[in-house]
């Protein structure tokens, strides 16, 4: 049986991309610790992004929760990174930052909401008692300067009438 001239090349880089591609597609500790320190701030900021949020009254339990997840991933990433398994440390770290996406524009978001509704609440609560109670004390006193004149008037024609007998 004759082999083909074209087969035992093919064959040795196959087998040579076969045991390479993974070298050079490893990721090394320097990598992996880098995108364990992005993450980490990246959770920092939006955990300083989240706290006014909260402090405002904005409804913050399931940033806190997506927060706690991507802290266990980037504890998934530290200990994996102990053990030598640079690139399982390297994926969990750009993970626990991918979970965070757009995390900061939401909380600025729910903050700018909650602090929204605590004006339209103070306008509601404080502003609006105070007009109603100042409408309840003109009107009445305004009720009271018109009955009084309607029985006023009402009362001396009775004297009157009361005194002519």
């Amino acid at each position: 049986m004759r082999v083909k001239f074209w087969v035992v090349p093919f064959c040795v880089s196959l087998l040579l991309i076969l045991f390479l591609a993974p070298a050079c597609l490893a990721v090394d500790e320097g990598q992996a610790r880098s995108a364990i320190v992005e993450a980490d701030q990246t959770i920092k900021d939006c955990y300083l992004a989240v706290a006014p949020a909260d402090k405002a009254g904005g409804n913050t339990s399931d940033m806190l929760s997506v927060l706690q997840d991507a802290g266990m991933l980037l504890s998934r990433a530290d200990l994996a990174l102990e053990k030598g398994d640079f690139d399982s440390a390297y994926n969990l770290a750009v993970q626990s930052k991918a979970r965070l996406d757009g995390f900061i524009a939401e909380a600025n978001s729910v903050k700018d909401t909650a602090e929204h509704s605590g004006f339209v609440d103070f306008m509601i609560n404080i502003v609006g008692s105070s007009a109603g109670t100042v409408a309840v004390v003109v009107g009445s006193f305004a009720v009271w300067f018109w009955l009084n004149r309607r029985y006023a008037k009402v009362g001396h024609v009775e004297q009157d009438e009361s005194q002519r007998v």
